[in-house]
């Protein structure tokens, strides 16, 4: 089941996008590694928006300093 929050996006997710979804939303800490544009940026987004809503804290790490200023 893909929560409510998850539904704003225009595209459906994918298997691991909806099993990271569903952990975060149980309150569990995801990692996700997949390949290059396979969609790990809406996890992080995702998780970010989820941290804003219940007012706690997020890390995001990439390695690439480009793709932190994005």
């Amino acid at each position: 089941m893909v929560p409510v929050l998850a539904h704003d996006y225009p595209f459906e997710l994918d298997t691991f996008q909806k099993q990271a979804v569903y952990h975060l939303e149980q309150g569990h800490s995801v990692f996700v590694a997949a390949h290059t544009s396979a969609g790990k940026t809406a996890v992080a987004e995702y998780a970010v928006s989820l941290s804003l809503k219940h007012m706690t804290k997020t890390i995001y790490t990439s390695p690439i300093k480009a793709l932190s200023n994005q």
